[in-house]
């Protein structure tokens, strides 16, 4: 029994921490995206249609 719940506990931890990292990756990309777009060079006007 003791074995059992030990599992329960380290499988619950390293959800924690894959979901807590998805989290943060998540919450940089959309953060960095909106307040940063980048502008189109120069030289790329020539391929517009």
């Amino acid at each position: 029994m003791v074995e059992k719940k030990e599992r329960k506990n380290k499988a619950a931890e390293k959800l924690a921490g894959l979901f807590t990292r998805e989290l943060k990756h998540s919450a940089n990309s959309a953060g960095s995206f909106l307040s940063y777009q980048a502008k189109t060079p120069a030289g790329l006007e020539r391929f517009r249609k």
